[in-house]
């Protein structure tokens, strides 16, 4: 996931290291390490000591990493996953509201995204034992396929449980926990009664209210490499950010390159013309989740399912040597309508354009 926060904290935290609170001229701001990544925290208009900001902030961090990390044997999931048994597992309401929105997605992108790709993550090596010198073999693929699944998995409550139907069933859901993250530390920004903030965890982006300088909040979303073009700007309120790229985390094996973006329907890293996908949504989660499906469907199939749902997304691919840039209607509204901008003649017209 990619998306720079166009505002003055991430300076911060590349000069400042880990654990930063500043106060500066109508806000505060916040960077830290969290989740195997960086966080960044911006709130205008508070009398709130940094130092309860911060403590409130990384106890929701801390929280959301203790259920959901698939790197940490002790937390909730890396648990449930190490279980072998097909009775009620007890989660936190947490884990289950997000495991509950993996499987919405799952079954909104007819299996494109799916939490119970666990197995395959492993396997292709982007899961904790690290990567591996080899590309596995097709049989070892199909075996870890037929792991795979939404129907391998249930969940009910009160209280809130996880049921495997396949016992060795394990989820990853490294595609919703930092979005999950972000809205959890929104909800508690709320909960404080701040109205005005921007929250950044590893790339995923929620903003509410107007920046400092009583302007939008304004994300950039990253350039892909080797493309002719620069950030796009977004100037967002109330919603969140994710961009998904196949240039940002790759394992090499057998001289080739896989992204580790995987399509649980075929049980390999994609090979689509698709390098970038952002997505804005109602919430960080919704957006993480569906900017990793929409690299697995493609194009054509992402924007169709763009109409139906009235998803803003664009995507870049790279195919015959150009780099283009696709942009569904509820898109090309949302960068329409920043200030000071002008709706591009050709935007309300075809959701393709060449990058110039």
């Amino acid at each position: 996931m990619a998306l720079r926060a166009a505002v003055s904290f991430l300076l911060l935290a590349a000069c400042a290291g880990t654990g930063a609170s500043v106060e500066t001229a109508g806000a505060t701001r916040l960077v830290g390490a969290t989740m195997g990544t960086t966080f960044g925290v911006e709130v205008v208009g508070t009398d709130l000591e940094p130092a309860f900001l911060r403590a409130g902030v990384e106890r929701v961090l801390r929280s959301v990493d203790e259920r959901m990390s698939t790197w940490d044997p002790s937390s909730e999931l890396s648990r449930f996953n190490a279980s072998r048994s097909t009775e009620p597992f007890p989660v936190s309401e947490d884990t289950l509201a997000v495991v509950v929105a993996a499987l919405q997605i799952g079954r909104l992108t007819g299996g494109a995204f799916d939490p119970t790709v666990g197995p395959l993550v492993e396997l292709w090596g982007f899961g904790p034992s690290g990567p591996r010198a080899e590309a596995p073999a097709p049989r070892e693929v199909e075996e870890a396929r037929a792991r795979v699944g939404l129907a391998h998995l249930l969940v009910d409550g009160p209280p809130p449980v996880l049921l495997k139907v396949r016992s060795d069933l394990e989820l990853d859901l490294s595609a919703l926990a930092k979005g999950f993250a972000v809205d959890a530390v929104a909800r508690w920004l709320d909960e404080q009664g701040l109205e005005r903030y921007l929250i950044e965890v590893g790339g995923e982006v929620f903003a509410r209210g107007r920046s400092a300088d009583g302007e939008p909040w304004r994300v950039a979303i990253e350039a892909v490499p080797g493309a002719p073009e620069t950030g796009r700007v977004l100037a967002i309120d109330g919603r969140g950010v994710a961009t998904s790229g196949d240039y940002r985390r790759h394992v090499e094996a057998d001289g080739r390159r896989y992204t580790h973006v995987l399509d649980p329907r075929t049980g390999s890293p994609i090979e689509s013309a698709v390098v970038s996908a952002t997505v804005v949504a109602s919430t960080a989660m919704r957006a993480d989740a569906l900017a990793t499906a929409v690299m697995v469907l493609g194009p054509r199939d992402s924007m169709r399912l763009a109409e139906l749902e009235e998803l803003a997304i664009r995507l870049v691919t790279h195919d015959d040597g150009a780099f283009r840039e696709h942009v569904s209607p509820a898109f090309a509204r949302l960068r329409a309508s920043r200030p000071g901008a002008t709706r591009p003649a050709s935007a309300a017209r075809s959701p393709r354009s060449t990058i110039p």
